[in-house]
């Protein structure tokens, strides 16, 4: 049915149909099931026909137009031919709740502050609250002498 001559050259019975821009192959060629219930050459022949398949895409790839871009050889893929559907449908947009439309049609934004806040007193940048704040120096001076 298929057979490889010295130019990677392979013949089919039905032709692929390829969809060079999305890189896809498909045989409408049933498989043989004889050979699908033995073992090891199940296997020998998924890869042949997988290996003669591959060879057909990669040849059509092949022979479009090249040209050098900073000196690496590319080609220009045409559009997908094969519509891919979703999996699931467009989300659709979130309704905005009560606070979010009043906070819009006020002008509010929501403002993170900063876990660092500059300390005047040591000139550095502290943690605002916790280990090393600047809330815990006011207590490291206690005595005045």
């Amino acid at each position: 049915s298929s057979g490889i001559n010295a130019e990677y050259g392979v013949e089919k019975e039905v032709p692929l149909t390829l969809d060079i821009g999305s890189l896809a192959a498909f045989d409408i060629v049933p498989l043989d099931s004889s050979k699908l219930s033995k073992g090891k050459a199940t296997d020998a022949y998924l890869k042949e026909l997988t290996r003669d398949n591959t060879q057909l895409l990669f040849n059509a790839i092949f022979a479009l137009p090249t040209e050098y871009v900073d000196k690496v050889k590319c080609v220009q893929l045409p559009a997908p031919t094969t519509h891919l559907p979703r999996e699931k449908p467009i989300p659709k947009p979130k309704v905005p709740t009560k606070w979010e439309a009043f906070a819009k049609s006020k002008g509010i934004n929501k403002k993170k502050r900063g876990r660092m806040i500059y300390d005047e007193a040591t000139k550095e940048y502290k943690p605002r609250f916790g280990y090393q704040s600047s809330a815990n120096d006011k207590d490291q001076n206690w005595v005045v002498e």
